[in-house]
């Protein structure tokens, strides 16, 4: 960035200079964060479409729904990957381990889900990951553009 100065529109005096890293906050922003508070800050949060969680919802069981709810926390930042804040992915034995569910209703519950592309199951080596299907959940504003190619069929 070339030097920017700020100059008094009514004096034509200068009045600073920019400086790299500075940045410029309008009083409408100002106002917003005056008037506004951050709730459980620090806490990772997940958002899903509106739309989406309605039709989706009517395609689960209770069960089933309530695995979604268990996963959502575990979809990481930006890869979608179903995993641990340490980058470990969130294993079929994990979530077996973590809800105390049986092998067999986890089974079912995850081919479900797979089936209905709210979740994507790919092999990568000899470990199986679970991705979510960033046209139904939100983390953060940016996602991985190969989730794309991974959800390319799903339509809603």
């Amino acid at each position: 960035m070339g030097k920017r100065t700020i100059i008094n529109p009514d004096t034509g005096k200068i009045i600073s200079d920019l400086q790299e890293g500075d940045k410029i906050i309008r009083n409408s922003t100002i106002e917003f964060l005056e008037n506004t508070k951050v709730y459980s800050e620090g806490e990772n949060f997940v958002s899903i479409y509106n739309k989406v969680n309605f039709a989706m919802s009517k395609k689960l069981t209770g069960l089933e729904v309530q695995l979604v709810h268990f996963l959502m926390p575990h979809i990481l930042y930006r890869s979608y990957m179903l995993g641990f804040s340490n980058g470990r992915p969130l294993t079929r034995a994990g979530v077996i381990k973590y809800t105390g569910l049986s092998n067999r209703t986890i089974d079912r519950a995850l081919s479900k889900l797979t089936s209905l592309n709210i979740i994507g199951k790919w092999k990568s080596g000899q470990v199986i990951k679970y991705y979510a299907n960033p046209y139904i959940f939100k983390v953060g504003g940016r996602a991985n553009k190969t989730l794309d190619s991974m959800f390319k069929e799903w339509r809603g």
